[in-house]
């Protein structure tokens, strides 16, 4: 269609628009941020102005009208969709009413807390609610005229002070935005770059031309001289020609005389050959010859090895004469050492023997001694037994005050002891319990509540520490898993780009060997033959698809029942096609601002290959390729074109029947051309980076948790050790206490006995006075001489003993010395014998 009747129809839109009457009637709120129920009703004024204190809800309606009419924009007080929700709530609900002519529109828009918002519609002839898709709804608002995000329709709360306070490039772009002609500003500066960009192109191409047109000129006179050149050659090869026959006499006399040469040349190799016979029989003679001498050689030099051999018998014999001469040697010098040795023995005991004959007599003397002395305590003890006899009362009477006093002092050691061992046991008792102070000091946290709570809090906090580690540990492996996907897309896209080519999936390439080794008449993948613009690769992927691209084109049906089997065979992600006997039409030509043209038509086809040109044309159809969105929006509202479009980010519209289409843009993976390719690349790489930062954060939070875990292991594993020792400084504490009690009452004792003491010794002193002065003395005596009777006795038992134990050492060294006497007297006949020898 012409543009002239595109522009009419745009022109007829608008004034059916600007003569339709639509605006808003009335706004139902139900829980909506202060509005419980409550309902707004605008009437069908042409100006409407709300006024009312400060939080009395005037931005509430504004906020509502937007949401009802599908804006997705929050004030920055409202976070999150459930933040429109009324308090104590659990969901809101905004109906708004628009007027179109006689047509009442009722929209309604839902927030339930935890799910996301959704809409509900009623029309003319609905007779109740309906729910409906949010794009329907911006379908359907934007069709009306209505834009609820535009500047000025709805200005929010603080912004006038906000526009106020813009500088003027600002508060330009600000209304340009809000006019609509933001768009128009960025077209216009981008057909002024397009201009720019075309003058420079053309000022190039012109200077192209003269640098051209400056070579074409060096370049003729060349082309002539070629000419000339070619003409020279043509008439040299026709005087070569006639020299080759004016030569032809002169060649046949040199191919005779050569012939005559080769004759000759055969009489002399047979003559060499008869030569060569003689001299062969000649050779074989000698080799005969030469046989013969070898094997007498061979019989000579067996003779000359059994006489190797013998003079090796005798050889060794001698060898082992001299052997035994050497061991003879040696013997005779092992004897005489073994004399000489056996001499110095003899000769140490004898005198030992010496010795233990002095000791002998010596022990003897001291035997002696010892019972003289023992015989004059024995008479002392006699003489003193009598003096004491006189005085025996006097005696018993002394003997039981003294017997009485030992005792006394003996109970007082006793206490003192005693005292000694608690003052120690005191001292123990202190050194353990500054080490269980010391112990629990460094770990206060068990004095806060040294109870079993405690450790089962303890129990508590590692068990929730255990799940926050196992929770941070699962979410790693998650993201490892996820880098691990985006380092091998990564992968695949770096060896893309390495070999300036699109990587194939592996099953593909195993479908297309197979296919190459079959010999199979088909062509494929599509993606091979395929030539097109860098900026149109998301265009490309988004339209045709993986599966279409790594797709294969069938000749005919056998081919193509093979190639399904084999597809199922390998699971290659590709379709199958056959091309029909039908001529391609070609599309209406359809132009405009930001078209491009149809995408069958831009992608270019490797040979111009008409198989797959009908695969292309069948699947792509009517599809035009957009600059961006709004380009596709505008061709849909400017012309009755009807097909698909597809923006260069892959951004599709589709056109039914009865409603348009913008379908589920999954990501595209970019992998048709280079810089899509390096696009991709680097997004890969920022998420990987993201990833490595998440995962980072996790391991240093997950290593803080691990710390926290191995403290409340560690205070685990101390709390019996540390409750065990906060009830042994308990029990010290009272052992200390009683030991100090048990002091205390032996020091009282000790006192008391230590008086009774003082008694006994006065008695003492009084039964002195009426002795003998040197009774006592006797007593004294009488207890002593046993004592040095029995030391005495013991001690002329050891010399007994010792006695006994050196006649056994002199009768052994005895037996010794007659020993080696005997032994020398042996060695000494050996050796001379053996000398000889």
């Amino acid at each position: 269609m012409p543009s002239h009747s595109h522009s009419n129809m745009k022109t007829n839109e608008v004034n059916s628009m600007e003569n339709r009457r639509i605006y808003i009637s009335k706004v139902i709120l139900e829980n909506f941020l202060s509005f419980q129920k409550d309902t707004v009703d605008f009437e069908k004024a042409k100006f409407v102005i709300i006024v009312g204190p400060n939080w009395s809800g005037k931005t509430s309606i504004f906020q509502a009208i937007k949401f009802a009419l599908g804006s997705n924009a929050r004030d920055e007080r409202y976070k999150k969709w459930s933040d429109f929700i009324r308090d104590g709530q659990n969901h809101t609900m905004v109906e708004i009413h628009i007027q179109n002519e006689e047509e009442i529109i009722k929209i309604r828009r839902y927030v339930i807390r935890g799910q996301s918002p959704y809409f509900k519609i009623q029309k003319k002839d609905d007779t109740d609610f309906k729910k409906i898709p949010a794009q329907e709804i911006q379908m359907l608002i934007t069709d009306l005229n209505i834009n609820p995000d535009n500047q000025f329709a709805f200005v929010s709360q603080g912004k006038i002070d906000t526009i106020k306070n813009l500088k003027p490039s600002e508060l330009c772009s600000f209304l340009e935005e809000g006019i609509g002609l933001k768009c128009l500003r960025e077209e216009i500066l981008q057909q002024k770059y397009s201009v720019n960009t075309l003058n420079n192109d053309l000022q190039s191409l012109k200077s192209r031309k003269n640098t051209l047109n400056i070579s074409l000129e060096l370049l003729n006179p060349k082309l002539e001289r070629l000419k000339q050149k070619n003409k020279l050659l043509k008439i040299r090869k026709k005087f070569s020609d006639e020299l080759l026959w004016a030569n032809r006499d002169k060649l046949e006399k040199d191919i005779i005389n050569i012939e005559e040469v080769i004759k000759r040349l055969k009489n002399s190799i047979n003559k060499i050959k008869k030569k060569k016979d003689y001299f062969d029989a000649e050779i074989l003679l000698l080799i005969n010859k030469i046989s013969n001498k070898a094997h007498n050689i061979n019989k000579l030099s067996e003779k000359l090895g059994e006489l190797k051999y013998k003079k090796q018998e005798l050889i060794t014999k001698i060898q082992s004469w001299q052997k035994e001469k050497i061991a003879a040697k040696l013997e005779l010098d092992t004897l005489s050492d073994k004399i000489e040795e056996v001499k110095k023995i003899n000769n140490n005991f004898n005198k030992q023997k010496e010795t233990l004959e002095i000791e002998l007599k010596t022990i003897d003397q001291e035997c002696k001694n010892v019972g003289l002395r023992i015989d004059k305590l024995i008479k002392e003890q006699d003489q003193i037994v009598k003096k004491i006899k006189q005085n025996s009362i006097l005696l018993e009477d002394y003997n039981q005050l003294l017997s009485e006093k030992k005792k006394k002092l003996a109970n007082i050691q006793e206490n003192e002891n005693l005292i000694k061992d608690f003052n120690d046991e005191i001292n123990q008792l202190f050194q353990s319990f500054k080490d269980i102070e010391h112990k629990l000091e460094k770990n206060k946290w068990f004095l806060e509540n040294p109870s079993k709570d405690l450790l089962k809090q303890l129990d508590r906090d590692l068990s929730k520490t255990s799940l926050k580690i196992f929770e941070i540990d699962s979410e790693v492996k998650k993201l490892e898993i996820e880098k691990s996907k985006k380092l091998r897309k990564l992968k695949i896209l770096q060896a893309s780009l390495r070999e300036r080519r699109v990587i194939l999936p592996s099953n593909i390439n195993v479908l297309k060997e197979e296919i190459n080794t079959r010999g199979l008449k088909v062509k494929g993948p599509i993606i091979d033959y395929l030539k097109y613009a860098d900026e149109l690769s998301y265009a490309i992927e988004s339209v045709l698809g993986e599966k279409l691209l790594y797709s294969f084109v069938a000749k005919d049906w056998d081919t193509l029942n093979l190639l399904k089997r084999l597809k199922e065979k390998y699971r290659a992600y590709c379709n199958i096609y056959l091309p029909k006997n039908l001529n391609i039409k070609p599309m209406v030509k359809i132009s405009g601002s930001g078209i491009l043209g149809y995408l069958a038509d831009l992608i270019k086809i490797i040979d111009d290959d008409i198989d797959i040109k009908k695969v292309i044309y069948s699947i792509v159809k009517n599809c035009l390729v957009v600059k961006d969105y709004r380009s596709g929006k505008q061709l849909y509202t400017s012309t009755i074109f009807r097909g698909k479009c597809v923006t260069l980010k892959g951004e599709q519209i589709v056109s039914y029947k009865y409603v348009f289409e913008t379908p589920y843009l999954k990501r595209l993976k970019g992998l048709l051309s280079a810089g899509t390719q390096k696009e991709q690349s680097s997004v890969l790489e920022s998420d990987i980076i993201s990833l490595n930062d998440d995962i980072s954060e996790l391991i240093l939070e997950q290593s803080k948790l691990d710390d926290i875990q191995k403290d409340l292991f560690k205070k685990k594993e101390s709390f019996n050790d540390l409750l065990y020792n906060f009830n042994q400084k308990q029990r010290i504490t009272a052992k200390k206490n009683q030991l100090y009690d048990q002091m205390h009452d032996l020091e009282k004792s000790n006192t008391r006995i230590k008086n009774e003491v003082k008694i006994l010794e006065l008695k003492i002193k009084d039964l002195k006075t009426q002795t003998d002065p040197e009774f006592f003395k006797w007593n004294d005596r009488i207890k002593e001489i046993p004592i040095e009777l029995a030391s005495l006795n013991e001690e002329k038992k050891k010399w007994d003993k010792k006695s006994n134990e050196s006649l056994d050492i002199f009768k052994e060294v005895n037996e010794k010395i007659n020993h080696l006497t005997l032994e020398e007297n042996s060695l000494n006949q050996e050796y001379e014998t053996k000398k000889s020898v």
